[in-house]
């Protein structure tokens, strides 16, 4: 491959080799869109929701490649500004978390029943209690599962390989008051 005119051969072969058989072409991919699409549209509830992400979402089905689902719990609702903690809202803390993350406060009156910690930052909501659950209400469909930071990996009796990741929705994008100081 020393000119040019190779290269661009050689580009042109991979290229439809890659849409081919790994892949797969324009109309495939479009297609597994809509099925994800189409089953996040079904799997909507009154208090939770489904959504697929990641390369099969996106319509890639790569080898080895596993279905990332978030699970939304939509009774809740994370706001970064304390005075809107109404019935039902927690509040993102990002002054006492580390750059890059945050930590949610829950208010006493949630305390009883939910799975936090108490700190001197307030309640604390923790991951690992609604992996807890999550694997117990579904153990009789999931099998290899196994917990990795704030997902759950999963294989559904050996038809697919998922990931979980239990979310919450925000009202507007975290701002980042932190700044790191790159002169030290």
């Amino acid at each position: 491959m020393n000119n040019q005119r190779d290269l661009q051969a050689f580009s042109l072969k991979l290229c439809h080799y890659l849409s081919e058989f790994v892949v797969g072409s324009e109309k495939v991919v479009k297609y597994r869109r809509y099925f994800y699409k189409c089953f996040d549209d079904c799997m909507k509830g009154e208090s939770l929701e489904c959504i697929s992400s990641g390369s099969k979402a996106e319509g890639l089905d790569l080898p080895g490649s596993d279905l990332d689902l978030m699970i939304l719990y939509k009774d809740f609702v994370v706001s970064e500004k304390p005075g809107d903690d109404e019935d039902g809202s927690f509040i993102l803390d990002t002054d006492n978390a580390s750059n890059g993350f945050a930590l949610i406060k829950v208010s006493k009156e949630y305390s009883n029943y939910m799975n936090v910690t108490q700190t001197m930052f307030g309640f604390l909501l923790r991951n690992d209690g609604d992996k807890d659950v999550f694997c117990r209400d579904f153990k009789s469909l999931l099998s290899l599962v196994k917990c990795q930071g704030p997902s759950i990996a999963a294989t559904i009796k050996g038809i697919a390989n998922i990931d979980l990741v239990v979310c919450y929705s925000c009202r507007e994008w975290p701002s980042v008051e932190k700044m790191v100081d790159s002169s030290k």
